[in-house]
């Protein structure tokens, strides 16, 4: 079974944690990236607000065929308590069936709550949430 690592990262912690899981998994790897380029005022007012109605993000194209794997390792930080926007656009595309696994960034270490809330997204869609690790922003070098 083939992994992909997807991820989102806006200040580029997230995505050292992806590229180190990829690594360590011999993964591929599909990074998440906004359209347009959003500034940290943006991230931190707009897009807090955003993560916390669970509101999909103006992507960049994604092009993948998602269907090559049965497994996933996704990403993202974690923005007032919710994973960053980015995270909504992938949901749908998981293949019902497959395993995924979530890694949080966040500036507390703890993010048991947002585990939760994606995990019944991706029981919604046929899909099994494995496991969710939450790595403090704050560690990650």
């Amino acid at each position: 079974m083939e992994t992909l690592v997807i991820y989102f990262s806006f200040t580029g912690k997230t995505k050292l944690v992806a590229e180190r899981k990829a690594a360590a998994e011999s993964a591929a790897l599909l990074p998440l990236a906004f359209k347009k380029h959003k500034g940290k005022l943006w991230a931190y007012t707009a897009g807090c607000f955003a993560a916390m109605k669970r509101k999909k993000a103006e992507l960049a194209d994604i092009t993948c065929d998602f269907s090559k794997y049965g497994r996933f390792i996704i990403a993202v930080p974690i923005w007032a308590g919710y994973p960053a926007p980015p995270v909504n656009n992938v949901v749908p595309l998981i293949p019902a069936g497959s395993k995924v696994e979530l890694i949080f960034t966040s500036g507390s270490g703890n993010s048991k709550n947002s585990g939760k809330l994606i995990a019944d997204e991706f029981a919604k869609n046929g899909i099994t949430v494995t496991s969710v690790t939450d790595v403090k922003a704050a560690t990650i070098k």
